[in-house]
């Protein structure tokens, strides 16, 4: 999972992290749609190296992540990887890979307090 606050950038930074074909679709979409696009892409890089466990010492131009004919993702080099990207919020893309089972199409966002209350609560053993 890889999650990345969208901001302004200098998409010229894609020359350096996205191959010949993600550069291409990236700048082929309309102009007030590429930072998402960008995010959108960048993410999905991100989370399939970490699926991967490789991290960034996997270079990121030595894959291509790309819209699928569906409408979703997919790396032809990724071979069973799964992916899924979505709008955490106004200002979040979060993005998701895996090799094994679904994976889920939103989030559950909670407040901290949420969750720290959660998690203080004892298991309950007959559930």
């Amino acid at each position: 999972v890889d999650v990345e606050q969208i901001v302004p950038i200098d998409l010229a930074v894609a020359d350096g992290i996205f191959t010949a074909a993600e550069r291409e679709e990236l700048f082929a979409a309309a102009e007030h749609e590429r930072l998402e696009h960008f995010y959108r892409q960048w993410t999905l890089k991100e989370s399939c190296v970490k699926a991967l466990g490789t991290g960034l010492s996997r270079a990121p131009q030595s894959f291509t992540v790309a819209r699928s004919e569906a409408g979703g993702w997919h790396s032809p080099e990724a071979g069973p990887f799964r992916f899924v990207s979505f709008r955490l919020d106004e200002a979040h893309i979060v993005s998701a890979c895996s090799d094994s089972g679904e994976i889920a199409e939103k989030a559950d966002v909670w407040a901290w307090t949420e969750l720290r209350e959660s998690l203080a609560k004892p298991a309950d053993p007959f559930r």
